[in-house]
């Protein structure tokens, strides 16, 4: 993934909001990803605040035979034709032939991420903001165990206020303070599971863990939403199109995320 500047030209718009209790670290999360870097003292967000940011994904599309590259690669090919950015593969399929096209291809996102207030004062604005929204990211403290409790008051405003096929995907965030963890990583992916949430990361903008990794999926997962098959040579993560868009497999060399 690569990064571009907010006034590129894109071919999709999604708008993301950060959701949770004050003092999680949603406002330097969304500064991190904006611009890389880590502000130790931000002050508390009033009412919505917002950020828009370009992203760049490369990968393969693929028409024909199978989305999966997985299976394409398993059948027998028997011709292959190969021009700038595609090529053409002939497969036999038991008594006939097929045509496979494989297209490099570039994906220009642009998002929309609002920093939401988590102050109960500020939740009739916020709620406002839900209705638009393609996805949502529920924030918590790994080392505050009440802002855990608090995700589902959470995911139920989004539930009733957002859309009703956003997607929703749970971080926990400061997990440079692992020493100081009230929340079990593994609760937080029964949870999501529980709940059917797309994704479980652990976050920290100080250390810059998986910060861009949670934008990324959520990226990817909203492109599969919109009926665009895709696939990243080299990636963990594969994705299809039906009810659930998303599969996300998990690492055994990476314990702060998890499949859900």
């Amino acid at each position: 993934m690569q990064f571009t500047g907010p006034d590129e030209p894109f071919d999709y718009l999604f708008k993301i909001i950060l959701i949770g209790d004050s003092n999680v670290g949603k406002t330097c999360v969304v500064h991190h990803f904006k611009t890389g870097y880590f502000v130790e003292k931000q002050q508390n967000t009033i009412g919505v605040d917002f950020t828009v940011r370009s992203l760049e994904i490369e990968g393969k599309k693929v028409k024909g035979l199978s989305s999966d590259l997985v299976l394409f690669a398993k059948k027998a090919i028997l011709k292959k034709k190969k021009k700038k950015n595609r090529q053409t593969y002939t497969i036999k399929k038991g008594f006939h032939y097929e045509s496979v096209v494989v297209t490099d291809l570039k994906v220009l996102f642009k998002l929309q991420v609002w920093d939401t207030a988590g102050q109960e004062r500020f939740q009739t604005i916020t709620q406002s903001y839900y209705r638009s929204a393609h996805g949502a990211i529920i924030a918590y403290d790994i080392t505050r165990r009440v802002s855990f409790e608090s995700v589902t008051h959470w995911l139920h405003e989004v539930e009733k206020f957002g859309a009703a096929n956003v997607i929703l995907m749970l971080i926990g965030n400061k997990s440079d303070l692992a020493e100081r963890r009230e929340v079990l990583f593994e609760d937080a992916c029964t949870f999501a599971e529980k709940h059917s949430l797309m994704a479980v990361l652990e976050t920290s903008a100080k250390e810059s863990q998986n910060i861009e990794e949670a934008f990324q999926l959520m990226a990817r997962a909203l492109m599969a939403r919109n009926g665009l098959h895709f696939h990243s040579e080299g990636s963990r993560n594969s994705f299809h199109v039906d009810s659930k868009p998303v599969i996300i497999s998990q690492s055994s060399e990476d314990n702060s995320n998890c499949s859900c």
